[in-house]
């Protein structure tokens, strides 16, 4: 389509400038600035609000992967980066992913219990607590200690894609949506009353 409105260039531009910040917002100042049309905007932003049905922006971005066997946090690593998550960091003991949480952004940890050293992931979770982040553990038996500062227990051995729905699932908890649905292997803490999970102490 050929544009012929003189306000044209600048509109684009500055809606290109704002997909450049913001994608989610970008809809939003075509809808305001564009030049196609009243009808034609509301059909776009009536779209992007179906395509956003299910899909909220993301509160979890920025993973933190605490586990001990190669092959797992393999596995893990590539499934979350194929997912469209930041793994900030893959590390195998206490030590490491401390220094990765005070460092970095993370927004969830996923740990396993048993790791290298003298801490374990429990260790690692009261810290990640502590400073208000969520912990999933992923491990073949979940500790009643677990209850008390994470938000879940994944057993192990567990699909990739059990992974990413149970973080799923977690940023839905954390909007104050509770699931309907769990994958294998995922066990929720301090599910709302009537729930089937564990409540927290």
């Amino acid at each position: 389509m050929k544009l012929t409105n003189r306000a044209a260039p600048s509109a684009v531009r500055g809606s290109a400038a704002s997909l450049g910040r913001n994608r989610h917002d970008a809809l939003c100042v075509c809808r305001l600035n564009g030049v196609y049309g009243a009808d034609r905007q509301m059909f776009f932003g009536l779209v992007k609000g179906e395509a956003r049905q299910g899909r909220r922006m993301k509160t979890i971005r920025s993973v933190l992967i605490v586990e001990d066997e190669p092959l797992v946090a393999f596995d893990n690593e590539h499934a979350l980066e194929q997912a469209g998550y930041h793994v900030a960091a893959t590390v195998e003991d206490y030590d490491h992913a401390v220094s990765v949480i005070e460092d970095d952004e993370v927004d969830i940890v996923i740990a396993d219990i048993a790791l290298h050293g003298d801490k374990t992931g429990i260790d690692v979770a009261r810290h990640a607590h502590a400073r208000g982040l969520p912990v999933l553990f992923v491990t073949g038996a979940c500790p009643v200690d677990a209850v008390g500062m994470a938000v879940g227990c994944l057993s192990k051995p567990y699909l990739p894609r059990d992974l990413i729905a149970a973080i799923n699932i977690i940023e839905a908890r954390l909007d104050g949506i509770e699931p309907t649905h769990l994958p294998t292997g995922l066990r929720l803490f301090g599910q709302s009353e009537g729930g089937s999970n564990d409540q927290l102490s």
